[in-house]
């Protein structure tokens, strides 16, 4: 299942990391030298939609390059829209008064809902200048909706991400494929799931300014996120940016794996094990895999197991220990393993696939008194898979700070330790991946600075090739 790899590029005004991120998560990517004077790849007439294909002043599209000259501030006569705001300081220069509105007053409510999250409004300006220069340089109406609409490329694959159509048309006026919509350039399917009516009209309307930065605002506050942490890594990297882009070094920011929102473990071991296909042994009332004695058990991968079969013979019985198991939603043979690249000798008879919420875990004991010694370990070489519990403390032990702090203090003094704090209890997990992606929104990003280094979409396995091609030994 080799994973497909988006690419982000910058252009024109910098912008922070966190943006980039961000956009990359909000809109299908789109390349910044596309325009839609190359001709409409997909269903739907932008001009008939309404969309500003021609751009003969100048102004900016949800398909033109990054637009970085914006028009003097503009202030539409709209009640409590600009008049009271504050006069402009260096990082609202530039900002149409309606738009910098909207984006302080999604910072403002989102301060009030979520205030974990720490929402900047200088974030939702950097998204906005790159998806659309601030609505096209403030070309919106006393309500701030853009006029004409701010459309996006058709998104079929062909220099795009392929995203067929999932709004009848109702926001992009495609009916074949889907288009990013508005001035934060939402897909139609991300709008459906987080729109938001921020001007109080009834309507929820991605071509309103208000609207849509709103939903931007909740968008990246989303599963508990703190913003501020982003921003903190920014001022971290800022030096070593800033030296690359002195030397000329070209910078390539890549994140390896898309994760997505889980919330279902699925003991898959424990369900061969009861099934009589798993065996273990016991010492000192622990119990440990016995993989030689088993007739079957599995390497969890996150959200894919390997399963193992020792005989032939055993895999029927093996396909029906997990074929009611919940959580599961596809187990691939020979055939299904070659479907998806993963017919490698090693990959098991089986390769079990989770569904979209639901991960693997290794576990094959049933009780956790009987727990092996390395489960509330940091030992991935004994346990057989992955185990991203690794990553929490056991919440359930008032001691396991103290624990923590007097293994680190053993080890400071040459001491033996055992760093016992992992719980046993997968509840914490609430990311994971491994599937292929459902969108390129979920899937992972590359980010370049050196602008069409790379396609626009990037197989995982390609990755390693690419960056030797950039360093100039490939």
């Amino acid at each position: 299942m080799a994973a497909h790899i988006r690419r982000r590029l910058r252009k024109g005004a910098t912008t922070t990391a966190v943006a980039a991120a961000a956009v990359a998560a909000l809109a299908a990517s789109q390349a910044p030298a596309a325009t839609l004077a190359e001709g409409p790849a997909g269903g739907g007439d932008p001009k008939a939609a309404g969309e500003d294909t021609a751009s003969t002043d100048g102004a900016a599209t949800g398909n033109s390059p990054y637009y970085t000259d914006l028009p003097p501030l503009v202030t539409p006569n709209k009640p409590g829209s600009s008049s009271s705001l504050p006069a402009a300081g260096s990082a609202e220069a530039g900002i149409p008064a309606t738009v910098l509105a909207a984006y302080k007053q999604a910072e403002q409510t989102v301060a009030t809902t979520d205030p974990g999250c720490r929402l900047p409004w200088q974030l939702l300006a950097a998204i906005g200048k790159v998806e659309s220069g601030h609505a096209r340089g403030g070309r919106v109406d006393a309500n701030g909706t853009a006029s004409p609409p701010i459309l996006g490329p058709a998104l079929n694959g062909q220099g795009f991400a392929l995203i067929k159509d999932t709004d009848g048309g109702a926001y992009d006026s495609d009916a074949v494929h889907d288009r990013a919509v508005g001035p934060m350039q939402f897909i139609p399917s991300t709008w459906a799931s987080w729109g938001q009516d921020a001007n109080g009209d009834g309507r929820k309307d991605p071509n309103n300014i208000h609207d849509a930065a709103l939903a931007a605002g909740r968008y990246l506050c989303a599963n508990d996120r703190d913003l501020a942490i982003a921003a903190d890594l920014d001022r971290a990297i800022a030096p070593l940016l800033a030296d690359a882009r002195a030397e000329g070094r070209t910078v390539v920011a890549l994140s390896e794996y898309g994760i997505t929102r889980v919330d279902r473990p699925i003991d898959i071991n424990r369900a061969l094990r009861r099934a009589g296909l798993l065996e273990v042994h016991t010492q000192d009332g622990m119990e440990y895999l016995d993989p030689m004695a088993s007739r079957a058990f599995a390497v969890a991968d996150h959200q894919l197991a390997h399963v193992y079969v020792r005989r032939p013979e055993d895999l029927e019985a093996t396909r029906a220990a997990l074929a009611e198991l919940p959580g599961i939603e596809q187990l691939l043979d020979d055939e299904g393993k070659k479907a998806h690249h993963l017919d490698h000798p090693r990959s098991g008879e089986l390769v079990a696939v989770a569904e979209k919420d639901a991960w693997f875990t290794y576990y094959y004991w049933l009780d956790d008194a009987r727990a092996p010694d390395f489960a509330q370990l940091v030992e991935i070489h004994r346990k057989p898979g992955y185990d991203p519990v690794e990553l929490f403390m056991d919440p359930q032990d008032p001691y396991v700070r103290v624990k923590a702090v007097s293994a680190v203090a053993r080890k400071k003094l040459g001491m033996r330790y055992r760093m016992a704090v992992v719980p046993l209890d997968p509840a914490p997990i609430r990311g994971s991946h491994g599937r292929l992606p459902e969108s390129d929104d979920e899937g992972p990003l590359i980010l370049c600075s050196t602008p069409h280094a790379f396609p626009d979409r990037v197989r995982a396995t390609e990755v390693k090739s690419l960056l030797l091609q950039l360093a100039g030994l490939h």
